[in-house]
């Protein structure tokens, strides 16, 4: 949301409505972008212990 303030905020002189709502759409999209990127690091390790923890658990009863 933040984006879309100061997208506002440094558009506040423009007449051009249309032009501040693709600007604002186009900023939160990267954000948006960026977030679900950085909500995806360290899913390989989840992965990774999510396969091996039913085969540990297997040998600790033998």
């Amino acid at each position: 949301i933040n984006e879309a303030q100061n997208e506002l905020e440094l558009s506040a002189g423009s007449e051009d409505n249309e032009g501040i709502k693709e600007r604002t759409g186009f900023r939160l999209e990267r954000r948006v972008a960026a977030v679900g990127r950085h909500m995806g690091r360290g899913n390989g390790y989840l992965a990774t212990i999510g396969a091996i923890s039913p085969f540990v658990g297997l040998f600790g009863t033998v």
